[in-house]
């Protein structure tokens, strides 16, 4: 998927013959709402997965959690304010964008 995010201008996703979807690779992967953060935090074996305000905190490790929201009604900082809330102390985070890997899956499970 990597290869036709960069080389091709508009692209085609197919599920059993079917067209599911057909744009540009922009307009494709901004179709995805939902965008993951891992939060690593100083080392705490209290933290439990939970769901505040529609955002899912999903515990790794006892050093890193997930964070899984939509980035279209969510602001980071909200989420840093909760994180805060529950006396973690903020170490570092990863963000991932969303890729053609994440529009096909989301078209395939929602089509």
């Amino acid at each position: 998927m990597f290869e036709a995010e960069t080389l091709c201008e508009r692209i085609a996703i197919l599920n059993h013959g079917k067209l599911l979807a057909l744009d540009t690779t922009n307009n494709l992967i901004g179709r995805i709402e939902t965008k993951k953060v891992i939060f690593k935090i100083e080392k705490n074996n209290k933290f439990e997965n939970t769901k505040i305000n529609n955002i899912e905190f999903k515990k790794i490790d006892d050093s890193n959690i997930e964070v899984t929201f939509n980035k279209n009604k969510t602001k980071i900082e909200e989420i840093v304010n909760i994180l805060k809330e529950k006396n973690l102390n903020l170490i570092d985070f990863t963000s991932k964008d969303a890729d053609l890997e994440d529009v096909f899956i989301q078209l395939v499970n929602n089509g």
